[in-house]
């Protein structure tokens, strides 16, 4: 998926928010895991985009 580089930052930021979000309602541990990976997906690419 290619965004524009003004659109990306406040796309990743929404998906981060839902992720942590969906993490902190977790009911279980599949549930935590399947949570935390777009946040960290979202994490390294926000951190990728910054350098």
């Amino acid at each position: 998926m290619r965004l524009p580089r003004r659109r990306a930052p406040p796309v990743l930021l929404d998906v981060f928010v839902a992720g942590t979000i969906a993490a902190a309602s977790a009911g279980g541990l599949g549930a935590l895991a399947a949570a935390r990976t777009p946040t960290t997906l979202t994490h390294s690419t926000t951190s990728a985009m910054a350098v």
